[in-house]
């Protein structure tokens, strides 16, 4: 959760299914944000071009991403799913991913394999109050000592996390509902791997240290966001999105 904001020319540890959500959308109706499942996101950073494409099963979860040569592969339990990371075929990670009532994650158990077989592991546990709003999370790899990271909320948005690394605090359109391509909610899909901070409406700044990363979206006429951008100093990335809607 306390990464720098930046693409992913691969898939980091874990991923979160429920970030992206499944509604039927008839064509002859205008939809809104949530009638319709994200189908593809082209990231452009610098000279560097990355594109995610999303697969669904019967139900409407995620089970399937694919970018060049790494994919994700998802297999749902009845209080969990778990996540096999392949690169060129081959196995590189496996997270296996406990969820409560209201399908948040409160446990993952990531084990990062090696060439030889073996694999260093790390577990992350997450508490939540009684908004939904997360408090703690306490991650540990191996025998590491444990880090603990803290929350502050206010209005239904997180505005600050800290643990004994690092600081971030955020900033939001307050008029702008949150959506699945929001730039936080997809940053933690790719750098944690997993969304456990919900807010509430779109990101528009995160700072870490005297670095600030500045938010902005483009929509289309549904309301959908069509594009994101995050400008970090002279740094510009840009996602658009394509949306399946059958």
């Amino acid at each position: 959760m306390l990464e720098k904001d930046q693409a992913m020319e691969k898939f980091s540890p874990l991923l979160l299914v429920f970030l992206l959500v499944l509604c039927a959308c008839r064509k002859d109706k205008k939809t809104s944000p949530a009638d319709c499942r994200t189908a593809t996101m082209i990231v452009n950073s610098g000279a560097a071009t990355s594109i995610y494409s999303f697969s669904y099963n019967n139900e409407g979860k995620l089970s399937r991403l694919v970018s060049k040569q790494d994919e994700v592969v998802f297999d749902y339990t009845g209080n969990g799913y778990v996540i096999t990371y392949l690169t060129s075929g081959k196995m590189r990670q496996q997270t296996t991913v406990k969820t409560d009532a209201q399908q948040r994650p409160t446990e993952a158990l990531i084990k990062l394999f090696k060439a030889d077989g073996t694999f260093d592991s790390e577990v992350i546990t997450c508490e939540y109050n009684a908004k939904g709003e997360l408090v703690k999370q306490v991650s540990q790899k191996d025998k590491q000592p444990a880090v603990t990271t803290a929350t502050v909320w206010a209005d239904g948005n997180c505005t600050a996390i800290s643990n004994n690394t690092q600081s971030l605090t955020l900033e939001y359109y307050t008029d702008r509902p949150v959506q699945p391509a929001d730039i936080f909610r997809i940053n933690q899909l790719l750098i944690q791997g997993f969304v456990n901070v919900f807010n509430r409406n779109l990101a528009k700044s995160l700072k870490s240290g005297a670095t600030i990363t500045q938010y902005s979206y483009t929509f289309d006429a549904d309301g959908r966001v069509i594009t994101a951008t995050a400008v970090t100093g002279a740094s510009t990335e840009t996602r658009a999105f394509q949306y399946s809607c059958d």
